[in-house]
């Protein structure tokens, strides 16, 4: 196949010095209850990233790209970065996105298959193709408040997505429109830190026994 395609890459990996920087300038701070950050805590790190939201997506989309090959990232800005760029309310991108992140998990049931969605003004709809799969108003809603620590607040890069006045309604036996979700805008933009750091190794030995005879006696 002769398959031509304009790629943009995105790294998330932060720069330590950078990060020292910041740190002096009392520009980061940890999120309840994560412990003290401090310089050593940095340099301890092996990798350090930052969480993206739908900004650098945005401009890969902006520049051309027919794939975007993106580092750490908001799971629901890859789903929400190109409606909001092409004028959709960002609340509903946000939500839709989030709920369809994780596929087939907002169905009732799990199962083989795919999660589509479609956004207009005023709402969106989640459908579910698969044998067996069903999105309710409930499954929907109750996929809404996976992953958060607020029923109705979910923080994002640029804003936090508002949830309080969205309505969850079925359209038929197995789609649900929902309508009424906002993002209320940050008053400063922030990008959420990840550091990993290596505290020591684990081992694991797994044997197997293949004899028939002993198989038998067991």
């Amino acid at each position: 196949m002769n398959l031509s395609l304009r790629t943009a890459v995105i790294y998330s990996e932060q720069d330590k010095a950078y990060l020292k920087t910041l740190l002096r300038e009392n520009r980061i701070r940890p999120l309840d209850p994560a412990p003290h950050v401090d310089e050593a805590a940095i340099d301890r790190s092996v990798r350090v990233v930052g969480m993206m939201g739908v900004e650098p997506l945005q401009r890969a989309l902006e520049g051309g790209a027919d794939f975007v090959l993106a580092g750490r990232c908001s799971d629901s800005a890859l789903y929400a970065a190109l409606p909001i760029l092409r004028g959709f309310p960002a609340g509903l991108a946000w939500h839709a996105g989030k709920v369809s992140e994780c596929g087939t998990m907002a169905a009732e049931t799990m199962g083989k298959g795919v999660i589509f969605g479609a956004i207009r003004r005023d709402h969106f709809i989640i459908r579910p193709f698969g044998p067996g799969l069903r999105c309710t108003p409930q499954s929907v809603a109750a996929h809404t408040l996976y992953e958060n620590s607020d029923p109705y607040l979910h923080r994002e890069s640029s804003g936090t997505l508002d949830l309080s006045h969205s309505t969850f309604e079925a359209i038929d036996d197995v789609s649900v429109r929902v309508s009424g979700s906002a993002l209320i805008p940050a008053d400063a933009y922030s990008v959420k830190l990840e550091g990993a750091e290596l505290v020591g190794y684990q081992s694991i030995i797994v044997g197997g026994i293949r004899d028939a005879v002993l198989i038998r006696q067991t």
